[in-house]
């Protein structure tokens, strides 16, 4: 059966990230023109239109593969202005014609937070949280963008096994994807901190 694999998070956490990974996969189809641009505008997503008008979806063409894969943060922009996406429309009409994956991003709150701020000027994490209830329902997977980085193509396998697809095998296409963390700019050393004396002198005592 046919599979759309949906790809959503808060926005900044991730989804063109694993839209890039996902593009790896010889079976998707999907955002294949991030891997060769660093960055695109939303309103190039394969499914853009449809996420604005969810009964484009009657026309779509879904004999072209058998995995398409589709992107949107929540909110999205569209012309200057935010909108959730309307996904339980989405789904409906999508559920269709195939079967429906759900992938929930997530990544780090406090530099989630602090990515909307810088970018957007507001923090739109509450809009995301208030679709939960309705994304729950979905038996959703979750993927997270530190373990991507943290653990690299056997995250990628991982992911790849919960929504039912082919191991990828390009870990050198998967390690040019991840080269650069986007989270170090937010990060700050910290010389010192009140438990280090503590959790020091516990690894000294224990045997």
């Amino acid at each position: 059966m046919t599979k759309l694999i949906i790809l959503t998070g808060p926005q900044g956490s991730g989804n063109h990230l694993f839209s890039k990974i996902l593009a790896l996969n010889p079976q998707t189809q999907g955002w294949q023109s991030l891997l060769d641009k660093y960055w695109v505008g939303h309103e190039h997503e394969p499914f853009a239109e449809q996420w604005i008008t969810p009964a484009l979806l009657d026309e779509f063409d879904w004999g072209q593969s058998e995995v398409f894969v589709t992107s949107i943060s929540c909110p999205y922009a569209l012309n200057g202005e935010y909108f959730d996406p309307n996904y339980k429309q989405f789904v409906d009409y999508a559920s269709k014609y195939c079967e429906v994956k759900v992938v929930l991003v997530s990544r780090d709150q406090t530099i989630l937070t602090a990515q909307q701020q810088r970018v957007r000027g507001i923090i739109s994490l509450d809009r995301f949280i208030d679709n939960l209830t309705y994304l729950s329902t979905l038996s959703p997977t979750f993927a997270s963008y530190e373990a991507l980085y943290l653990y690299g193509i056997t995250y990628v396998n991982w992911l790849e096994q919960q929504i039912g697809l082919p191991m990828t095998t390009n870990a050198i296409a998967v390690n040019t994807i991840l080269e650069t963390d986007a989270n170090a700019k937010y990060i700050t050393p910290v010389t010192e901190y009140w438990l280090d004396i503590i959790t020091q002198e516990a690894s000294r005592k224990w045997r």
